[in-house]
């Protein structure tokens, strides 16, 4: 089921840094910046979130930055930064796709069989 998102404006307040060993094979920590993004739900209310998803790594985020937010209304404290697959593709969606995807190309297998007969 869709669940249709909230999108909102925000600025990128401090950048954090999230540190995990099992990253580098060499048996040293990984160190990997992420946003921390001050924004206003719906609401009003000011609200401020962490996207440490893996998508927001390869992005180069400074203090000050104007970013966009999305988030499921009843949750803003769960907002992840903006981008077309977290919009339009979150993760529960993906195994849809993929299945549609299989479906779409099961059924084309049949229909070209039946005109190559």
């Amino acid at each position: 089921m869709y669940v249709p998102l909230t999108v909102s404006d925000g600025v990128v307040v401090r950048i954090g840094t999230f540190v995990d060993s099992s990253i580098n094979l060499s048996h040293t920590a990984a160190a990997i910046n992420y946003p921390v993004i001050l924004f206003k739900d719906k609401t009003g209310n000011a609200d401020t979130t962490t996207d440490t998803d893996p998508g927001s790594f390869f992005d180069t985020y400074k203090i000050g930055d104007n970013v966009q937010v999305c988030y499921k209304s009843a949750h803003p404290e769960k907002a992840r930064l903006y981008s077309f697959f977290t919009y339009w593709l979150p993760i529960g969606n993906l195994g849809l796709l993929i299945l549609a995807c299989l479906v779409w190309i099961g059924i084309s297998r049949i229909f070209s069989k039946k005109l190559n007969d």
